[in-house]
């Protein structure tokens, strides 16, 4: 349900995940002077943004918001959730990630009408899309990367070294991206993934050889499916 004293304007505002660096990058604004986009700091290294209209909110465009930072952050999760029609049914699902390896335990989620990516940009829309990934893929399934806006994956453990591989170049040929680093996502907040969980036995890690086919997609290509 939306929060009150929502405007016509505030419904069109929804959030971006982010990391730290992307806050220190000006973009454009209305005024003509770039300018930081406004942000508010996760766990994690990560950020959430803003994007009215289709815009990222910059400081100078900050008064846009017609509210206080915080309240523009709640506001932008009800949007998602009101917009993906949340409260009729599960906005989101799930399919094999495209081009990886045969075996591998990795899927890519989606949301209906949104940025899968976007509901890890407050606690409680997180939590939402953790527990469908719990429930549809199975609580093995911890491990979470967001390389760009349109690339939301959820894997294992044992398959983070082919699907690390896939983040990483889905990260470096798009361009709404985000990182290309794994985390785990706790009581609704990301956070790094602790490096011994990655330590995997020899008979479970993949080939050093293997290469997956997405090494030779075009970014074109890649843009169109995991932008």
């Amino acid at each position: 349900m939306l929060t009150p004293h929502h405007t016509r304007r505030t419904r069109l505002l929804f959030p971006l995940l982010r990391t730290a660096p992307w806050a220190k990058t000006p973009v454009a604004t209305s005024t003509g002077h770039p300018s930081n986009p406004v942000s508010l700091a996760l766990t994690g290294g990560f950020r959430v943004g803003f994007e009215l209209g289709g815009e990222v909110v910059a400081h100078a465009d900050e008064t846009a918001l017609a509210a206080p930072v915080t309240v523009a952050w709640q506001y932008a999760a009800d949007n998602l959730h009101h917009a993906a029609r949340a409260d009729e049914c599960s906005p989101f699902s799930t399919v094999p990630l495209p081009h990886a390896p045969l075996g591998a335990e990795a899927a890519l989620v989606t949301s209906f009408d949104t940025c899968a990516t976007s509901w890890l940009a407050h606690p409680v829309t997180a939590q939402l899309l953790l527990d469908f990934c719990g429930q549809q893929l199975g609580h093995r399934y911890r491990v979470f990367f967001a390389p760009s806006d349109g690339s939301l994956i959820a894997t294992t453990t044992a398959a983070l070294p082919a699907v690390s591989r896939i983040a990483n170049t889905i990260y470096r040929r798009t361009t709404r991206r985000i990182s290309p680093a794994p985390f785990v996502i706790t009581g609704g907040w990301p956070y790094p993934l602790d490096p011994q969980a990655t330590e995997l036995s020899p008979q479970n890690a993949f080939p050093r050889q293997t290469r997956t086919p997405i090494d030779y997609l075009s970014p074109a290509t890649i843009e169109a499916v995991y932008g």
